[in-house]
């Protein structure tokens, strides 16, 4: 469809390793497993297969750089990784902690928290920011369970900034 409405270069960005993310670490090595396997053999071969013959179309791959991350995540600036001694621990390693308002809105869950409504800390007594710690969104891999954080996503940009020349070369077949 972005194609269709006149996009003439589209980059389509694949899975990284679901298994490790808090949530799949925290539902223990069998669901871990599984949700590798499903990103990694499944999901991106066939998004990658999918797109490999539109013109315009580049498929990124994020497993090379999320796997240099989470082997050295000091040297993108990340100070919290995935703690998998037990699956609380490993929820715990998520930016975003509980936030009441969610919670009772939405359900929210204090085991699970959402990024959705993560936020920083205010003046105002309503919204007291749901952040495990300064910078967490700058620190943490992960926002949430699954989702990358917004340093994480930093990184995922570089990426992608570091293809474009080589992608758009290939685009224009130079």
């Amino acid at each position: 469809r972005i194609k269709a409405a006149g996009a003439k270069h589209v980059m389509v960005f694949g899975l990284p390793d679901m298994g490790y993310t808090p949530y799949g670490v925290s539902a223990g090595p069998t669901t871990a497993g599984g949700l590798t396997s499903m990103s990694q053999s499944v999901f991106n071969p066939t998004l990658k297969a999918a797109v490999a013959n539109i013109a315009g179309v580049a498929y990124v791959d994020p497993v090379p750089m999320f796997a240099k991350v989470v082997a050295s995540p000091a040297t993108y600036g990340f100070t919290k990784t995935i703690d998998a001694t037990s699956a609380a621990t490993a929820i715990g390693s998520t930016a975003c902690g509980p936030n009441a308002i969610a919670q009772a809105a939405v359900g929210d869950s204090a085991a699970s928290p959402n990024s959705l409504y993560c936020s920083v800390p205010s003046a105002s007594p309503v919204i007291a920011g749901t952040l495990r710690a300064v910078n967490a969104d700058q620190t943490y891999m992960f926002a949430d369970g699954v989702h990358p954080s917004a340093g994480m996503h930093k990184v995922f940009a570089q990426l992608i900034k570091d293809k474009m020349g080589l992608l758009l070369a290939a685009a224009l077949g130079s």
